[in-house]
């Protein structure tokens, strides 16, 4: 007799845009852009897309994946006064793990991040650079510093996501490419 046995499941969705935006929580989809472009990967300017995955050993794992197709990119909002970066419409808020100074960038509930002891992004909207909004994102509940976002294609290979907060960039070992998170507006800003 033969079987199959399932370690993982992915699911994607589509998403449609808000019909109504706030300036006080602005919707945005979340592009990855290179900080030195002159080093750069193949995840520059794709989205953040979810994947949920589903492991035997996990209850429920939600990382972010990266996506060329708008279509299939997540939208999310941005309160300034939690400095929260949070999926639109679940409500699953940006985190990461708290075992090591090299982090998977997730997207969980709030339940699922405080029965773990997980760490929320605490994000801030930069000054625009060129009439470009970027977020800069970097956990300070960590007992590292977790400051440096960077997409590491083996990371991608071996744990299904790119994205990695960290204590500092890896140049090497893994190879890793610094990113900031622009933000693409979902739908126009009010005059």
């Amino acid at each position: 007799m033969e079987y199959t046995e399932v370690f993982s499941q992915w699911t994607t969705s589509t998403f449609t845009v808000p019909a109504t935006c706030a300036d006080a929580k602005p919707t945005f989809y979340a592009q990855l852009a290179e900080v030195d472009p002159a080093k750069g990967d193949q995840y520059n300017n794709n989205y953040f897309k979810g994947v949920t995955v589903l492991k035997p050993e996990e209850d429920r794992v939600n990382y972010v994946q990266t996506t060329t197709d708008i279509k299939q990119a997540l939208i999310f909002t941005y309160d300034p006064s939690t400095r929260q970066l949070q999926e639109w419409p679940r409500g699953r808020i940006a985190n990461v793990d708290n075992y090591s100074n090299f982090q998977l960038f997730g997207l969980n509930t709030q339940e699922y991040i405080t029965g773990r002891s997980y760490n929320k992004l605490d994000c801030v909207l930069a000054a625009p650079s060129a009439g470009v909004e970027y977020l800069d994102c970097q956990v300070l509940t960590s007992f590292w510093p977790l400051t440096v976002l960077q997409t590491c294609p083996l990371y991608d290979e071996y744990f299904d996501t790119p994205l990695v907060i960290g204590e500092e960039w890896s140049e090497t070992s893994p190879d890793c490419f610094r990113k900031r998170i622009k933000l693409v507006r979902a739908c126009a800003k009010k005059p």
